[in-house]
């Protein structure tokens, strides 16, 4: 693990480590009792945590690399997915499918037989980065996003898969959708997935 650490600014600390072998709710747990720190945000290779401004960062950095040794000590349950699919297909179902050398429906057949797991939560509220692509079925972002991608669009972007949990612009390649609410404020967890989730996909 490493310990290295840089300020942002006067309130959070960066510390680059591999979050996906954290349990985060382990490392809130030890942390609670500063009532300083505000919140953890976690992205794929580091830890962001936000505290008061005007807090001690030396000292909070400390702690929390002296927290994150327990966190790792402890065994956090794997939590698997499973997500329907809707029937309807994407629109760039059928350009992603040739580029990968696949009809359409062996193409989600090949895609619902890989499993993915959460790096990152980020662009939006509640959108899963999901790694586990093949590296062969990369493609750039599209040259001009979308003014409106659905909400519970299946797509790819660069090396990761990911899902919209809102309608909004985007420019990643669509492949199918899901019902499933990946975000919702009201609930005791509002995102649906965490780092370390793993994810399936079901036709």
């Amino acid at each position: 693990m490493s310990e290295q650490f840089v300020a942002i600014g006067d309130c959070a600390i960066r510390l680059s480590v591999d979050v996906r072998g954290i349990d985060l709710d382990a490392l809130r747990r030890a942390l609670a009792a500063q009532d300083s720190l505000l919140s953890l945000i976690p992205t794929q290779d580091a830890l962001t945590l936000r505290y008061a401004a005007g807090s001690d960062l030396q000292s909070a950095a400390k702690r929390a690399t002296a927290a994150l040794a327990n966190a790792f000590s402890v065994t956090r349950p794997q939590r698997v997915h499973q997500v329907p699919l809707l029937a309807d297909k994407g629109e760039d179902l059928t350009m992603v499918a040739e580029h990968a050398g696949m009809s359409a429906d062996q193409f989600l057949d090949a895609f619902c037989a890989l499993e993915f797991v959460v790096v990152q939560i980020g662009f939006q509220p509640g959108f899963p980065y999901l790694s586990g692509l093949p590296r062969a079925w990369a493609l750039r972002r599209r040259a001009a996003p979308r003014p409106r991608v659905p909400a519970g669009s299946v797509a790819i972007g660069g090396g990761y898969a990911g899902i919209y949990p809102n309608a909004t612009p985007g420019g990643w390649h669509l492949l199918a959708r899901t019902q499933w609410v990946l975000f919702d404020p009201h609930r005791l967890e509002p995102c649906l997935f965490a780092t370390g989730d793993r994810v399936r996909f079901l036709r």
